[in-house]
């Protein structure tokens, strides 16, 4: 086993925390506007900057929607990353945002945890089907404020529905949080 690509995490006394030993050989490097700087996995990218607006959409497929080629745009068996840097809309503070963008999701077996990253604040909701213990759905959402006013707003959606792919919250959402860096 890979212990580069490897995380490893826990919860205590109600925070999810990580640790990573390194992130991936092969993720690559980011610069947003406002001096950041993070690292995110080499997956088919999206992005979008202008001035100081800035949005980057990462996806990878599984093995699976390669074989079936879905042409809806859903994901069954892949993940989605979202970071963009924008303010939060009017009256929401960065966990009411998170609770609103994970909702929805429902299934035999919910678990929430929080997020508490590298200065970002969010949730993580996994969605169990029967009594397995692979989640088939994972969706979170984490937000960090920069000296600006505005914020660093993360968002993961992962889709596992036939419970065998390795794109897990552990391995890519808390590493990318981990990574982002203010250059001053």
């Amino acid at each position: 086993m890979n212990m580069r690509r490897l995380a490893f995490c826990f919860l205590l006394g109600g925070v999810l925390l990580a640790q990573t030993s390194s992130l991936s050989a092969g993720w690559k490097r980011g610069q947003a506007p406002q001096g950041i700087r993070f690292r995110y996995p080499d997956w088919q990218a999206y992005p979008q900057q202008s001035g100081k607006s800035f949005a980057l959409k990462l996806i990878v497929e599984g093995a699976r929607d390669r074989q079936t080629q879905s042409c809806a745009g859903d994901v069954p068996d892949g993940a989605t990353l979202n970071i963009r840097i924008a303010a939060l809309p009017e009256g929401q503070t960065r966990e009411t945002w998170a609770r609103r963008r994970i909702q929805g999701y429902s299934g035999d077996r919910l678990r929430q945890l929080p997020l508490h990253q590298n200065g970002f604040r969010g949730v993580l909701r996994l969605v169990y089907a029967g009594s397995g213990d692979q989640s088939i759905v994972e969706r979170g959402a984490a937000a960090r404020k920069l000296p600006s006013g505005q914020y660093i707003l993360v968002t993961w959606e992962r889709d596992n529905a036939f419970q065998d792919n390795s794109y897990s919250y552990q391995r890519y959402l808390i590493p990318t949080l981990q990574s982002f860096r203010l250059q001053k």
